[in-house]
């Protein structure tokens, strides 16, 4: 029996939307950050294992369940990371679908080297003493500056004792976290039989079928990882709540109506205050208000188009406005989120000389840098050293009218020439910088091929393109170098030599 369609009581309701309620997983989103510093595939997969599991100890007293969102209803929130380098975790969710009831969010952090975007079908089905959430759908995380994607499913949430016995929450059901470029994969299982443990968890992680380490414990408890190899037990997770990332949202009243905390905020009052006549009240409005706006939909003959998330030809939702570009320190400064758009503060490329002309495209290359133009640099710092060491024997009254107009015109042309000259060679810099971090997401791509093709090539084919590869690499590598030397070069040696001939 489906029960997405029934309207449940509001005695029973945890006082949060479905879209906040998803947002859990990311209270740890420290140890996700910390498994994408991992050089070892394998210790990759058990961070982002530990990383997963950490998101289902925290839980509301006894049997709850959240509000079933509104179409077209938001949510956003962000995680502050502390540290030498701080940043931030930013969470985005609309509800893009009624009747299947879908809900599609996107999680990002440059600078740490990761994002997730997925879609989640939520069906409730009742078996004689239980009610099961089912949570259909796949999360897919992707490591920025690996070129790695990771497909994460999700747990049953199961309901006990509707008819008889103690009223209690249960997970169920087995989840799967893959990674195709490495052939790694981990399987949790939820429903584990004959055992004393409460809430029981089991699972391993295997290279292809070959498992690698085994888990066991509870997954709202103490969890222990084996490793098949050494045959070591390590404490791999254990519930931190003292230690969980502070997790900011916009003040109510600077949300805008549809976003989860104001939209429900009479519901969640009412609640508050244990009063569940007008939590009904307000709750049966607001499903009455999206009854009638979809019946208005339907006489205008109109469909509805999420504002946040577009569906790709493969069925996946997508955020808009998503940046999974490797961070990059020369052009990021940080993230920041603005009317549910993640966006990106770059660096000002010519802060400094943002009074100076930008020079033409060909003026960006080193052999359009005429000969002429270098030798006609200089500075007010040379030229006045060059007067104080003029004799005064050569200063004539003469020389002081006529000459010192042509003086004072060449400093200012000359001025103007190493200023034209020291931009066009930081804009350079900066040019080339742009091309050498295009070349690194191809070559991140080359080396992701490279791993897939492990098993269907031979190694002496496989290494010479990993060699090919790491020349190419080397071949960018010193084409920055000598582009800063040559900029170095003339705009420090060159001007110095200008202003010994002047």
């Amino acid at each position: 029996m489906d029960l997405s369609k029934v309207v449940l009581p509001t005695f029973i309701l945890d006082p949060r939307s479905l879209l906040d309620k998803l947002s859990d997983y990311y209270y740890h989103c420290d140890i996700l950050a910390s498994a994408t510093q991992c050089e070892s595939p394998f210790e990759r997969m058990k961070g982002l294992v530990v990383w997963y599991l950490s998101g289902f100890y925290k839980k509301p007293k006894g049997v709850k369940k959240p509000y079933n969102p509104i179409l077209g209803e938001c949510f956003r929130c962000v995680w502050d990371h502390p540290g030498d380098s701080p940043s931030r975790t930013f969470y985005i969710a609309e509800q893009v679908s009624h009747h299947p009831p879908i809900t599609a969010f996107h999680v990002s952090n440059r600078r740490e080297g990761y994002s997730i975007n997925g879609g989640i079908l939520t069906r409730s089905k009742y078996k004689g003493n239980s009610i099961q959430a089912i949570l259909d759908g796949t999360a897919r995380l992707k490591l920025l500056s690996r070129g790695e994607e990771y497909h994460i499913t999700f747990p049953h949430l199961i309901c006990k004792g509707m008819l008889f016995g103690k009223l209690s929450m249960d997970l169920g059901g087995k989840v799967t976290i893959a990674c195709p470029t490495t052939g790694y994969s981990a399987e949790l299982n939820f429903s584990v039989w004959l055992t004393r443990t409460v809430n029981p968890l089991e699972g391993k992680i295997k290279l292809g079928n070959e498992v690698m380490a085994t888990l066991q414990g509870s997954w709202d408890g103490e969890i222990f990882l084996t490793d098949s190899k050494t045959k070591e037990t390590d404490l791999c997770w254990k519930p931190l709540p003292d230690q969980r990332l502070r997790r900011s949202t916009v003040a109510l009243e600077k949300q805008e109506q549809f976003e989860s905390e104001k939209l429900w905020n009479n519901v969640t009052l009412a609640l508050g205050d244990c009063n569940q006549q007008d939590a009904t009240r307000w709750k049966t409005e607001l499903e009455d208000n999206q009854r009638e706006a979809a019946k208005q939909r339907i006489a205008k003959h109109e469909t509805w188009t999420p504002r946040l998330f577009v569906q790709d030809e493969s069925g996946d939702w997508i955020y808009r406005h998503a940046d999974n570009r490797p961070w990059d320190p020369l052009l990021d400064l940080y993230q920041y989120e603005k009317d549910f758009v993640i966006q990106t503060k770059l660096r000002q490329q010519r802060s400094v000389f943002a009074a100076v002309e930008s020079p033409s495209s060909s003026t960006l290359d080193p052999n359009h840098i005429s000969s002429n133009a270098i030798k006609m640099t200089t500075s007010p710092r040379h030229a006045s050293q060059r007067r104080r060491r003029t004799p005064l024997t050569q200063r004539s009254n003469s020389d002081s009218s006529s000459g010192g107009d042509t003086k004072n015109r060449a400093v200012a042309a000359t001025e103007g020439a190493l200023t034209t000259t020291m931009s066009a060679g930081i804009d350079l810099i900066l040019s080339r910088v742009q091309v050498i971090h295009s070349e690194q997401g191809q070559l991140i791509k080359d080396v992701r091929d490279l791993r897939q093709s492990l098993q269907l090539k031979s190694p002496l084919s496989v290494n010479s393109k990993i060699d090919a590869v790491t020349r190419k690499f080397e071949y960018l590598l010193w084409m920055a170098v000598g582009l800063g030397a040559v900029c170095f070069y003339l705009l420090v040696f060159q001007s110095g030599r200008v202003t010994s001939t002047l």
